[in-house]
């Protein structure tokens, strides 16, 4: 269930599990999948993934098991559309109009469409904030190297 902020209850439990909301829909689990309601407790978005993240710019990461059996993420926007098809092991949230997202051993970054605007070379991304982020990766030496990169992936002297 639901409280507001005075704690009075504003739907009754009856999920199994419920996220925060984030612009306007929260993801919440029936049965065994996710899906997410509105503000007034009523299906938004049909519970059909097996994980579920918070909106962000308008895209929710959802993990789905596809027909390999393997479990990745994509993303949807706000009415359920997969707008970004799954297939990435891990993913942060938007931010700044982009995403970090694994695939295979490295990360990169994608942009709202789902096109890769960072190409996938760092050991670890993260979020934007402020024009950068943070980004390791290994050098020819084995060292793990930290640097700041911008929204076009330059590296910030």
């Amino acid at each position: 269930g639901y409280v507001n902020e005075h704690e009075e209850i504003v739907f009754v439990p009856r999920f199994k599990e419920g996220r925060e909301f984030s612009e306007g829909l929260a993801a919440v689990k029936i049965m065994r999948y996710f899906g997410y309601i509105d503000r007034q407790g009523e299906i938004a978005i049909k519970p059909r993934y097996i994980d579920a993240e918070d909106f962000s710019e308008g895209r929710a990461a959802v993990r789905i098991l596809n027909e390999e059996r393997e479990r990745l993420w994509g993303f949807i926007n706000k009415v359920g559309d997969m707008v970004v098809p799954a297939q990435y092991e891990t993913t942060g949230a938007f931010s700044e109009g982009r995403c970090a997202v694994q695939k295979g051993d490295k990360w990169g970054y994608i942009d709202e469409t789902g096109k890769v605007v960072i190409p996938f070379s760092f050991e670890t991304a993260e979020e934007f904030s402020g024009g950068q982020a943070t980004v390791e990766l290994i050098t020819k030496d084995g060292d793990w190297h930290e640097m700041e990169i911008d929204l076009a992936g330059n590296v910030i002297d």
